[in-house]
């Protein structure tokens, strides 16, 4: 028998079943079974061309809404007490003195009249027999009602304003928020809102995503779209692509987040209640404040919500690259230490920026009535606000550490003493700061016992 002068006509009987790379099938003659005949490139499968069914996909779609709206009104009750403790205003003594409204004067025929009923200034002197003078009547407003002078007087407190609560954190805040004229269903304030701006984020941002890869980076293989960050050769390109898409996204939704804060601020009392919903927020907040264009363009709305909306997301998205580019942390060769690096992470990120989130609350809260809508009913908090408006970030924040404080001891508070503090003003940006914390320790329990995916990172965006 002779050998073959070729290898070449022994490699083509012996070809494996399906390793052909055309659409013609090997030679009947050979003794090998043919391959399934398979599509043409460019040639659209059969499956895709079928009718999509649309009562599927409308379900499909319903699960999915009522799965989201679910979740946020689980998560609600805690969003509403980090919310109102951000916004509270708990001043010095002193400083609730000089920052109370103007008031008004009275005229010479009552300061007469008060002069009368001053008491002498000895009373050792004093005939008993003549009743003792009235003290000095209280300033009242143009309409008879009392001027509150500080947040403790609890004798003029309106009775939509929750009472001043400082101790206890975010749960103590709920408590407070069950237990006042809100009542329970007040802890789900705003939860419609918060839904829509989470479904609207989820979805807009990957489109935005995609039209900057596709226009900055054009000749990047499909492939690597699908890799984290980590894992790219190159990963500054892709990882600024990335925080744009998410501060574009979230500037764009910033309107709808202005009308979540206020529907959770607001008072729910029928008279006291200025919205009624999202939409109606946004008209409002549009014709009395500047038309819509200002729901994006002032100071106080643009200002905070790009230092929010870019700093956030920039440090969650850089602390994968960090742990595993400069600290050559694995999630798989080293979980524990790569956990708990990710944890400290995650609290240093809560240090950043919880003040900035705090600032963007109040300056949400505040509002900005124009001549035209004078005659517009006013805006009441749930809550107690400071009477004169900030003028911007940076003056919110020093009037936050200068002019606030909490109280040190709980016998404080229910008399209502509220006398400086040790960094009592700092740590009134980072109110919150207990409960988000706590979400980060229980985030690294659950790794630790269910084990983490390297691949998906720091995803709390």
């Amino acid at each position: 028998m002779s050998r073959p002068t070729s290898l070449r006509q022994t490699y083509a009987h012996s070809a494996p079943s399906g390793w052909t790379f055309s659409d013609i099938p090997p030679h009947a003659g050979a003794g090998v079974p043919s391959s399934p005949p398979t599509a043409a490139v460019g040639q659209i499968p059969s499956t895709l061309t079928e009718p999509l069914d649309a009562t599927g996909v409308l379900r499909g779609l319903v699960a999915a809404g009522l799965l989201q709206y679910g979740s946020t009104a689980l998560a609600q009750p805690f969003e509403v007490g980090k919310v109102l403790l951000q916004v509270q205003w708990v001043p010095r003594g002193e400083v609730a003195e000089a920052v109370k409204p103007k008031v008004l004067e009275l005229d010479e025929e009552e300061e007469v009249a008060d002069e009368e009923l001053e008491p002498e200034e000895d009373d050792y002197f004093r005939d008993p027999s003549i009743p003792p003078a009235a003290p000095r009547p209280r300033a009242r407003d143009a309409r008879g009602y009392l001027l509150r002078t500080s947040p403790a007087d609890s004798a003029t407190r309106p009775s939509w304003v929750i009472p001043v609560r400082t101790d206890g954190g975010v749960w103590g805040m709920i408590k407070a928020v069950a237990r006042s004229s809100e009542g329970f269903t007040g802890l789900w304030k705003g939860t419609l809102t918060t839904c829509i701006y989470d479904l609207l984020s989820s979805t807009l941002q990957p489109l935005v995503l995609s039209f900057l890869t596709s226009t900055f980076l054009p000749h990047t293989p499909p492939q690597l779209s699908l890799l984290p960050l980590s894992a790219l050769p190159n990963p500054t390109p892709h990882l600024l692509t990335h925080l744009i898409s998410h501060t574009l996204t979230h500037l764009l939704l910033s309107p709808l987040d202005l009308a979540r804060t206020r529907l959770i601020a607001q008072s729910t009392m029928h008279p006291h209640r200025k919205y009624s919903g999202p939409l109606d927020a946004l008209r409002k907040i549009a014709r009395e404040e500047g038309g819509w264009w200002s729901l994006w363009t002032h100071p106080n709305l643009l200002v905070p919500t790009l230092l929010d909306c870019t700093i956030r997301p920039g440090l969650q998205l850089a602390t994968p690259l960090f742990l595993e580019r400069k600290l050559r942390l694995s999630p798989d060769a080293s979980p524990v230490a790569y956990a708990l690096s990710e944890l400290a992470c995650s609290v240093t990120s809560l240090l950043i920026t919880l003040p900035i989130e705090t600032v963007r609350r109040r300056l949400q809260t505040q509002t900005r009535p124009s001549l035209r809508s004078a005659s517009a009913p006013p805006y009441k908090t749930c809550v107690e606000t400071r009477p004169m408006p900030y003028a911007g970030v940076v003056e919110a924040i020093y009037r936050i550490v200068t002019e606030e404080t909490s109280p040190s001891r709980k016998e404080d508070e229910k008399e209502g003493r509220y006398e400086p503090g040790r960094w009592g003003g700092v740590r009134a940006l980072y109110r919150g700061f207990g409960m988000g914390a706590s979400a980060s320790a229980l985030v690294f329990v659950l790794g630790l016992v269910g084990g983490t995916d390297g691949a998906e990172g720091w995803t709390e965006i």
